[in-house]
């Protein structure tokens, strides 16, 4: 299992930039902080972006985007993809051009922390369609 050791060394105690630096990492639980999934009024032109707000502003801000991503029935989790989908916003993270989209965030570094269960057979189709790859690359792609 990947873990991310934060580390405060600083004898400054709340003086510390490095402190304050470090402390900035902003989590983000898609079980218990559930998004809701896309509807067809969340695409209308006149829809409040409240719900998902927020979540773009976290990830406009952010400089490292680590997903923990896991994986069912050979896709990521719908939790995600719903996460996904509110961070993918015409005008704002990318925008169509006649070379396809272009993206309009800077360029995050994104970190994928992948876990799947079972057990599949090396150099099977199964082993090559249960990834996360397809999903994140359109993602990445298109908006930085």
């Amino acid at each position: 299992m990947l873990k991310l050791l934060h580390i405060d060394s600083s004898i400054l105690g709340d003086q510390s930039v490095s402190r304050v630096l470090a402390a900035a990492i902003v989590h983000r639980d898609l079980v218990t902080r559930p998004l809701p999934h896309l509807t067809a009024d969340d695409l209308l032109p006149a829809a409040p972006a409240v719900i998902g707000e927020g979540v773009l502003s976290e990830f406009l801000a952010a400089d490292v985007i680590v997903n923990g991503v896991a994986l069912y029935n050979l896709g990521v989790s719908s939790q995600l993809k719903a996460w996904i989908d509110r961070i993918v916003v015409p005008g704002r993270t990318f925008r169509c051009t006649p070379h396809g989209p272009e993206g309009l965030s800077r360029n995050n570094r994104v970190i994928l922390a992948v876990a799947r269960g079972g057990t599949i057979e090396r150099a099977t189709p199964w082993l090559r369609a249960n990834t996360p790859r397809p999903t994140f690359v359109l993602y990445s792609d298109s908006l930085a």
